[in-house]
């Protein structure tokens, strides 16, 4: 777990001693994901972006921070996701999703309540096939997914196990 920001792309001031000090941020730092596989548990933001967050391939879990100052995708310009998936996990208090322009399927669910960590989420289509599950590891409040198999307009069961 970080006392922080998981993956931070902020930048410095022109002297580069400031770097990921507050009124500092670039917004040409940028964070890309391509091809890999990346858990982070973080206090503060999950994926920090003062730029562009762009996810190509992989497969990302972010355990975001419960608090409602952070959350697990934080992004200034844009973020996209073409390929991959994504499990975002975190509070709802900043909450940002993948944008419009994205070429993967998105699922956003926003609970009332916290949820308990060490939950067991599963989605499963229709007739009850199996497509993802996974352990929560943080409490949340939103969690967004993004599957490459998932179809946009088939319908799909959330359940969760305490």
């Amino acid at each position: 777990m970080t006392r922080d920001d998981g993956i931070n792309a902020a930048g410095s001031d022109s002297s580069g001693d400031s770097f990921g000090k507050p009124g500092t941020a670039n917004s040409n730092c940028n964070v890309t994901i391509t091809g890999v596989t990346i858990t982070v548990n973080a206090a503060g933001d999950g994926l920090d972006s003062n730029g562009i967050l762009t996810i190509e391939g992989g497969f990302v879990i972010v355990n975001g921070s419960t608090s409602n100052g952070n959350s697990a995708l934080d992004y200034d310009n844009s973020s996209t996701i073409t390929g991959g998936t994504l499990i975002a996990i975190g509070s709802s208090g900043m909450a940002q999703a993948p944008g419009s322009d994205s070429t993967q399927p998105v699922l956003s669910i926003t609970f009332s309540e916290m949820q308990k960590d060490d939950t067991v989420v599963n989605l499963t289509d229709k007739a009850g096939n199996l497509i993802l599950s996974f352990v929560l590891k943080s409490a949340f409040r939103i969690s967004s997914s993004v599957r490459h198999f998932l179809k946009p307009a088939k319908p799909i069961r959330f359940t969760q196990e305490p």
